[in-house]
């Protein structure tokens, strides 16, 4: 799908506001993520009350990252060169972060409110013609932009929809980002930038944003990221054939 891979990202919202940058966290904690050999940094907030010190973990060149912040924690994997052989499958980083995750809200006992499950990459390089064609698939448009083609665009939809998951029943929101742009990427570690016009796609699963209690605890966080591995193949493979006129 992906010819170049930017970014996984996988997140539990709770509220963690109490939780600052301490040795006994980061010592335990490190010591359950050492197989991937994790470094320990300080993650600055800035919150209501000032500047705090939050706990973050990356791996050397930063291809995993850990952020434990007062709101939100992310789990992501970054691409370590151009062509992102890295990053896996989404399959593979959905069931890993999920156990980071779990770790976290295992350790500190607490409840998130909200998780979400995001990927982000780059389609093949195309021709002005294709670019046209999925603009056409894309949008109506006025008169002036039928003779002067637009070299970017941005096209974005969200929707809501029930899920079933761990037994419960949940409003999951998915959001599809579709835009053609100009410029780079940097790459930790690599020299270069990858310059580019091309198709960016951003797929984006969460739960209701409308829903604050928190209700998901480590026990059934894997059975919305195991669920969302799927919603995300089924979105993607279809969004990706409309985008270049497959069906």
């Amino acid at each position: 799908m992906f010819e170049t891979k930017l970014k996984y990202l996988a997140s539990v919202f709770w509220d963690a506001d109490s939780i600052i940058a301490n040795p006994q966290d980061i010592s335990t904690l490190l010591g359950k993520l050492s197989p991937e050999n994790f470094i320990p940094l300080t993650l600055v907030e800035q919150t209501t009350e000032g500047l705090k010190n939050r706990i973050a973990f990356q791996t050397s060149g930063g291809e995993w990252q850990l952020m434990i912040a007062g709101k939100r924690a992310n789990v992501f994997r970054n691409p370590t060169d151009l062509d992102s052989p890295n990053m896996g499958s989404l399959a593979d980083f959905s069931l890993k972060a999920s156990s980071y995750l779990q770790l976290l809200l295992q350790h500190f006992n607490i409840k998130a409110n909200r998780l979400a499950l995001i990927q982000e990459g780059l389609l093949k390089p195309m021709t002005e013609d294709e670019f046209k064609a999925i603009y056409n698939r894309l949008f109506k448009y006025p008169t002036f932009y039928s003779q002067n083609s637009p070299f970017e665009w941005n096209w974005k939809s969200v929707s809501s929809t029930e899920r079933n998951m761990n037994h419960q029943t949940e409003i999951v929101n998915t959001l599809v980002h579709i835009l053609r742009y100009q410029g780079e990427v940097r790459i930790p570690k690599q020299p270069e930038a990858l310059n580019f016009d091309r198709i960016k796609v951003d797929f984006d699963i969460n739960t209701t944003h409308r829903n604050p209690h928190p209700r998901f605890d480590f026990t059934n966080i894997n059975s919305f990221f195991e669920n969302a591995i799927l919603w995300h193949q089924e979105l993607s493979e279809s969004i990706v054939k409309f985008i270049l006129g497959i069906e």
